[in-house]
């Protein structure tokens, strides 16, 4: 199985992060939905293109780090493009 992901814009609301910050939270996101699609069964995926997903909302916590809010977001793009 083959699957492509491009994620042109990731618009998040209420983040103020430093250039660093946003390429760790960049790789961060790109990890975990490798590691997640990596793991998960090809009946799961719909073969589409989709021009937009909507990944919901979350809380997390101002405090804690970046590599854990990339998981956060990994998380919800990956359940609503699987949903």
């Amino acid at each position: 199985m083959r699957l492509n992901l491009t994620i042109d814009h990731l618009h998040l609301d209420g983040f103020d992060l430093t250039l660093y910050e946003r390429r760790q939270l960049q790789q961060s996101i790109q990890h975990h939905l490798q590691q997640r699609f990596a793991q998960a069964d090809a009946a799961t995926f719909t073969a589409q293109a989709r021009p937009q997903v909507d990944a919901g909302e979350f809380e997390h916590d101002s405090s804690g780090n970046i590599t854990q809010l990339g998981q956060q977001i990994a998380d919800s793009v990956y359940r609503s493009v699987t949903s």
